[in-house]
């Protein structure tokens, strides 16, 4: 008698050789999918951020402008109040400055 040629052992050994490649190309596939997706999600939402951050950044820009604007406006007025305050003098004219300094020496 004759014995067969292949038996089961023989073809699980060929099923495991061909589905292990097999099986490692389709799980990297899977993961290489993924991780580019979760990549992708990384960088539309750190553009969102960055879109974000230009945004704030144009508007504190607006906000230093509108300050400085209203700094030049009221800051002779600031300056003469504080003067009379402080009974110093009047800004631009500074001989009774000098001559309060003098009197306090």
């Amino acid at each position: 008698m004759t014995q067969p040629i292949w038996n089961s052992l023989e073809v699980v050994k060929l099923a495991a050789s061909f589905l292990t490649p097999l099986s490692v190309f389709i799980i990297g596939w899977f993961l290489n999918k993924q991780l580019k997706q979760q990549e992708q999600t990384q960088l539309r939402t750190q553009k969102a951020w960055e879109a974000q951050l230009n945004k704030d950044s144009r508007s504190q820009h607006r906000l230093t402008e509108k300050k400085i604007a209203l700094y030049d406006q009221w800051s002779s007025k600031l300056i003469a109040l504080y003067c009379i305050y402080r009974r110093v003098a009047y800004p631009k004219d500074p001989s009774p400055v000098q001559d309060a300094s003098a009197q306090q020496l």
